[in-house]
């Protein structure tokens, strides 16, 4: 884990007053919020709409996830309580990583300034009622979905051979994901998660690995399985004490890639809050 800098200490701290200020004035007042003038008896709402016992923590969480979000490129999706209500995911620019050599080096720098100059290099905020954010009415990962799966291990894993049928390079490859991604939406019961993890042991191929890093740095239990289709190992990495997937790892075997086999070429790291709110602004 890299080791904040006096200089980013700073700016985070003086976030987390401004915001904190902005908030008191929020709550409390209703004109003269910057103090520009003496505090008035009238300046005061006469009925207080917030709670401020929350709100510093809440703060100090929203500093870090921008410092996450600016430093390492990370999305953050917000899932409302209502699940069909309105979805915010704030989604981060591809970053390079990492090179293997000059030719890979110019291929990847000439690769991130054609998106940079078409997309910029701000976090995308989208919204979608109901989480669909693509507009294809096919947002079938949700609580309904997950309450009719069955629970016995052995079930569950031909329900899932049965739903990903024809997709993917191999059945086995495509049950993974699907309990991947099944997994990253937040929303499986701790009794399916277990299950899910159960059935998953149940793949031909999948191995679980102790000691296994997210983007983060975080370790956990990687559960995995090299696919042939894809010449790659597919890796779900569980916290082992709360039983929450906190990312996910591919490492590429392919001989002829500009990197060499065994090289983790694509990662991830979970992490799951509750929040009060989500960011404004964004498009539709």
């Amino acid at each position: 884990m890299n080791t904040l800098t006096p200089e980013h200490l700073n700016n985070i701290d003086a976030y987390w007053r401004a915001a904190n200020y902005l908030s008191v004035a929020q709550i409390y007042l209703r004109d003269n919020p910057l103090l520009r003038e003496p505090l008035t008896r009238d300046h005061v709402k006469p009925r207080l709409l917030g709670h401020w016992g929350t709100t510093p923590g809440l703060n100090f969480i929203y500093a870090h996830l921008n410092r996450m979000i600016r430093e390492r490129n990370q999305s953050t999706l917000y899932i409302p309580a209502d699940r069909s209500d309105e979805w915010v995911g704030v989604y981060g620019k591809s970053t390079i990583e990492k090179t293997f050599g000059a030719d890979s080096e110019t291929v990847a720098r000439d690769w991130f300034d054609s998106i940079t100059a078409e997309n910029g290099t701000a976090p995308d905020v989208l919204r979608a009622e109901g989480g669909d954010f693509y507009n294809d009415n096919d947002n079938d990962f949700d609580e309904a979905m997950f309450a009719l799966l069955p629970r016995d291990p052995r079930m569950l894993l031909n329900r899932i051979y049965l739903v990903t049928l024809g997709t993917g390079p191999s059945a086995d490859a495509q049950a993974l994901v699907f309990i991947g991604d099944s997994l990253r939406t937040g929303l499986v019961p701790a009794d399916l998660r277990a299950a899910f993890y159960r059935a998953a042991a149940l793949i031909p191929g999948v191995t679980l690995t102790e000691g296994q890093a997210t983007l983060d740095g975080r370790t956990g239990v990687a559960i995995g399985r090299f696919e042939p289709g894809w010449q790659s190992r597919q890796e779900i990495i569980i916290d082992p004490d709360t039983g929450l997937m906190i990312g996910e790892r591919e490492i590429s075997y392919v001989t002829d890639a500009d990197f060499p086999p065994g090289t983790v070429w694509r990662w991830t790291s979970i992490v799951t809050t509750v929040e009060s709110s989500a960011p404004t602004g964004g498009s539709d």
